[in-house]
């Protein structure tokens, strides 16, 4: 039976204070298995639905339906060879749904071994993982990113401020997550690695929830309907062009960046 207690909560004390809670962001392209841009579903739907997750249904040994976004950043790196024919869209959200779980990284590249590195052939078994369970709360989340970066602007930008008394914690497993944040980033092992994950089991409504949305030029030349859902949903709209002459995740980064100075995340 695994654990579905958090694992990590040194950071849930009196010495942390809680930061403005940021948004939570999912970045939808072209799905592998039915060739649709899963974003132009999601807005033609009016929401996100969870899928199967056949790592979790297997970790936990039940039916895991899941939907993952990732604390505040669009943490995507732009694939080789990248001229999709559907680009990706950001969505930026703040849902009232209770997260089912949250991890500080991208839990896909544990079971894919990714971070063996970093955290040591000691942390390679599944099991592990559960063990770097946080506090599902919002308010917590924000208390973990003042504890190891001191503020959302640090975390956003990848900047992070560890204290001596953090490293001196015996738990092996907050040593490891140090290990981790403080690993070079390469190209197998990209930010995701920091970047705090939160899972959901049940629908999110994009209405009240969606503040910002990042969306390709060509999806709403190919998709002109669903520009009047964007529209009645009242978010903040970013248009780019796929051209193919830039880094998006360079883009992402800095158009959600601009946001959230403009709405006072980063004081």
């Amino acid at each position: 039976m695994v654990s579905s207690l958090a694992g990590l909560d040194f950071f849930d004390t009196a010495s942390y204070k809680e930061l403005k809670i940021m948004p939570l962001i999912h970045l939808a392209k072209k799905d592998r298995e039915t060739g649709e841009n899963s974003g132009v579903l999601i807005l033609q739907d009016g929401f996100f639905s969870p899928r199967k997750c056949y790592y979790f249904s297997n970790l936990t040994g039940s039916t895991e339906n899941l939907l993952y976004f990732f604390y505040a950043k669009p943490a995507y790196k732009d694939p080789q060879g990248y001229e999709p024919s559907d680009p990706p869209i950001v969505f930026v959200m703040a849902p009232e749904n209770a997260p089912i779980r949250v991890f500080p990284f991208d839990t896909g590249a544990f079971f894919g071994k990714r971070y063996a590195y970093a955290l040591g052939d000691n942390y390679k078994d599944e099991y592990d993982l559960m063990e770097f369970q946080m506090p599902t709360e919002m308010r917590k989340i924000s208390k973990y990113i003042n504890a190891l970066w001191k503020n959302n602007v640090s975390y956003y930008r990848d900047k992070p401020h560890i204290s001596k008394t953090i490293t001196q914690i015996g738990n092996s497993y907050v040593k490891a997550l140090i290990r981790l944040i403080k690993a070079p980033v390469s190209h197998k092992c990209d930010e995701r690695k920091h970047t705090v994950e939160v899972q959901f089991d049940n629908d999110i409504q994009l209405k009240g929830s969606l503040k910002a949305i990042i969306i390709a030029q060509r999806i709403l030349d190919k998709n002109p309907v669903i520009m009047d859902k964007i529209s009645s949903l009242k978010a903040t709209l970013i248009y780019y062009r796929d051209n193919g002459g830039y880094s998006l995740s360079e883009f992402f980064y800095k158009e959600i960046d601009q946001y959230y100075r403009k709405n006072g995340y980063f004081r």
